[in-house]
């Protein structure tokens, strides 16, 4: 139940770090590009958006595994542990 706890939170943390790291870079270049100019510290948001990003892809493989550790726990009902012999699983 911890494990699958874990997984919600992270889960809701990735908008909240996409629109705290990603989103802003974004912003700055969608208006610079209309004024037809680039961010006069385009090193800086680039530098945030890739963080950004790498900071969200971290998230989700922690919350990849985290997923397929609560999906394979030693008697969780739905792991092959935790399925009486002659069935499927399925329901």
């Amino acid at each position: 139940m911890l494990v699958a706890t874990a997984t919600g939170v992270l889960l809701l943390a990735f908008p909240v770090i996409f629109y705290w790291r990603v989103e802003p870079p974004n912003a700055a270049f969608r208006a610079a590009g209309i004024a037809g100019t680039v961010p006069k510290d385009w090193a800086a948001w680039r530098t945030r958006w890739e963080t950004g990003h790498a900071l969200r892809f971290v998230l989700h493989l922690l919350a990849l595994v985290l997923l397929a550790s609560a999906a394979t726990q030693v008697g969780s009902p739905s792991g092959p542990e935790g399925r009486k012999e002659g069935t499927t699983g399925r329901t």
